[in-house]
């Protein structure tokens, strides 16, 4: 479907005369800023069917503070913005496919909540960079088969969780509230 559509515009490009290597450096650059935006909604997808499945309540792209919408609130956007609600039974949850200095961003997405989780698809992690990230109050969660191709016998593989920790986190933060 992506080949058919880039050819559409490559198409429409070609028709209109010759093509400007500008024009075709800025048809590949959206193309490929589609796709990575699609990647990102699909993990979130894909989580939140898990999320439903599980039935652990959760409010996807709640306001936070400012302009902060983080993925996933546990219980929910409600419980968030209650100041009466017990900030230790909220859990944050931030999708990225990956994470390269983005991360930080992530920090200040909920303030209430010190300890934010992370489900990536990252297999390109540091061993520097996931200890700066878990120092700053980050956790990190891979799909097992990332874990399993990319971080056996590294450092840092035991403080990477896999999806089911990351469930059973929340499995447990949600019988709290």
């Amino acid at each position: 479907m992506e080949a058919r559509i880039g050819q559409r515009s490559l198409d429409a490009l070609s028709a209109a005369g010759r093509i400007s290597f500008a024009d075709a450096t800025l048809l590949v650059m959206s193309q490929l800023q589609s796709r990575k935006s699609r990647r990102g909604q699909s993990l979130q997808n894909h989580f939140s069917a898990v999320l439903d499945t599980r039935r652990i309540p959760y409010g996807p792209q709640c306001r936070t503070e400012g302009k902060e919408t983080p993925d996933f609130i546990v219980p929910g956007c409600s419980q968030y913005s209650d100041p009466r609600f017990p900030s230790g039974s909220l859990r944050m949850v931030a999708c990225k496919s990956t994470l390269k200095e983005r991360w930080r961003q992530i920090l200040r997405e909920a303030e209430r909540i010190p300890e934010k989780y992370v489900l990536t698809l990252d297999a390109s992690l540091t061993d520097d960079g996931v200890v700066q990230m878990m120092a700053s109050g980050l956790r990190l969660f891979l799909p097992e088969p990332v874990i399993r191709a990319n971080f056996v016998g590294r450092k840092i593989e035991a403080d990477l969780g896999n999806v089911a920790n990351l469930v059973g986190c929340l499995e447990a933060a949600a019988a709290k509230s």
